[in-house]
């Protein structure tokens, strides 16, 4: 084996260390906050259609729940019409 084989192979495994690291850093700091925050909202906005007496006590506190995850425009938007 020469050294540019075993260079390139060098390069490959850092490159590939680095796009893991990057990949898995964006989806707990990113990713996975911004789709707990989605399915609360989701959750609050279907608690909305339903006709009860305390709906909307409950997508309140969807809502709420969703903005401690990550905080979203349309998320405050929709808690401010309550």
């Amino acid at each position: 084996m020469n050294k540019t084989f075993l260079k390139s192979i060098g390069i490959l495994l850092l490159v590939s260390i680095l796009s893991t690291i990057g990949y898995l850093s964006y989806f707990f700091l990113i990713g996975a906050p911004r789709t707990q925050a989605r399915t609360y909202y989701n959750l609050g906005i279907a608690e909305l259609d339903k006709d009860r007496d305390d709906s909307k006590e409950k997508a309140k506190e969807y809502f709420e729940s969703g903005l401690k995850f990550w905080p979203e425009n349309y998320i405050s938007e929709e808690l401010a019409k309550l």
